[in-house]
């Protein structure tokens, strides 16, 4: 019997173990093509998006790719078949297939692929490198009294307050008494000029990320009884920590780096390795990015780690290395990012038919 979910409810499954919230700014994670309400029969894992991946979902009737790096990355004015990317889009829409990408989100996330690698090479746990925090914030939003609980009702759905993996829709209230001397053209109803007036308001405070504020005062402002309402924003201080990228480990006993390569090479199926080393050198302290991660090189040394495990190292950065006294091993981003299919099926497998497809590595080995 075939099984049938919605794509939405696959999307929220995922998302609950990877959200899309983990994902780094210049990311572009989600689903990037298809209808949440279309039903899903078969989905294929791939971790790329090519031509003949495509093909492959078409012939084995998969309606739904779910990829670990995304088709689009910036901003696109035009789909059309004159270029790769509009090509693609234009084909896995006209053969009824959505497309879904889980990137830095799955990277970062508590057992994601940096975790998941780091668990193949027989390590259980690590500390992050490079933590992401949220900038949060307070609002405080002031209600008359009655009409506050038919206000918080439509406020307490607005679908990006702050929630985590215990809570969600949080608010707090406050009683407030709201004093003011009404001027001569202020409405009657509201006061009585020269006087002094009291009011009892609440006001009802949300947690909401930076980047969701503009949003949410928009959504209060048509649901607010007044046209011009009063509310706080406050910084918090509090860090909510937000995933991140990189792993560092430390090994029980000290090893010789080339004892530790085959031990790499062995665990992660890996024939071929680019490493920065001193043969003799013993090390215990490694850190590791899945994919392209040059960039972490002076931060991984400031961390003292010893050897680092990354991807597409360029002939300079490997230079820098060697000069901070780091060893490198440089195990390829294909070989590092294969993985996300096992992550993803395992989440998968039991809701609906999953099958993975992957393309020929992009570099060949001689």
């Amino acid at each position: 019997m075939e099984r049938l979910m919605k794509l939405s409810k696959i999307i929220s499954k995922l998302e609950s173990r990877f959200p899309l919230k983990l994902q780094e700014d210049w990311d572009n994670s989600g689903l990037l093509v298809g209808d949440l309400n279309s039903e899903i029969n078969r989905i294929q894992i791939s971790l790329d998006v090519t031509d003949e991946v495509i093909e492959n979902a078409i012939k084995i009737g998969a309606n739904l790719i779910i990829t670990h790096h995304p088709l689009i990355f910036k901003p696109i004015k035009r789909v059309t078949s004159g270029d790769n990317i509009g090509k693609k889009i234009l084909k896995l829409i006209k053969n009824g297939i959505s497309l879904y990408s889980m990137h830095t989100n799955l990277d970062s996330a508590k057992m994601g692929l940096n975790e998941y690698i780091m668990n193949l090479l027989g390590v259980e746990n690590g500390e992050v490198l490079d933590k992401n925090y949220k900038n949060i914030y307070r609002i405080g939003i002031y209600i008359p009294e009655d009409k506050f609980i038919e206000f918080r009702k439509k406020i307490i759905s607005f679908d990006k307050i702050y929630k985590d993996e215990r809570y969600e829709k949080v608010s707090y209230s406050t009683e407030v008494e709201e004093t003011f001397f009404a001027k001569e053209k202020a409405n009657p109803a509201i006061g009585e000029k020269g006087k002094l007036s009291i009011v009892e308001n609440k006001k009802l405070d949300i947690i909401i990320e930076k980047k969701y504020i503009n949003n949410f005062l928009n959504y209060v402002s048509k649901n607010h009884p007044y046209e011009d309402f009063s509310y706080e924003l406050i910084k918090l201080e509090n860090k909510i920590e937000n995933g991140g990228i990189g792993r560092i480990y430390k090994l029980d006993e000290k090893i010789k780096i080339s004892e530790y390569i085959k031990i790499v090479k062995e665990k992660l199926n890996i024939n071929n390795i680019r490493a920065v080393y001193d043969e003799d050198k013993e090390i215990k302290k490694i850190g590791l990015v899945n994919g392209s991660g040059a960039s972490y090189i002076s931060r991984m040394k400031n961390r003292g780690v010893e050897l680092f495990i990354t991807s597409d190292i360029k002939y300079h950065e490997a230079f820098d290395a060697r000069e901070l006294g780091m060893a490198l091993l440089d195990i390829g981003h294909y070989e590092t990012e294969i993985w996300f299919s096992d992550i993803i099926k395992k989440e998968l497998l039991e809701i609906v038919e999953v099958d993975v497809f992957n393309s020929e590595k992009v570099f060949k080995y001689f």
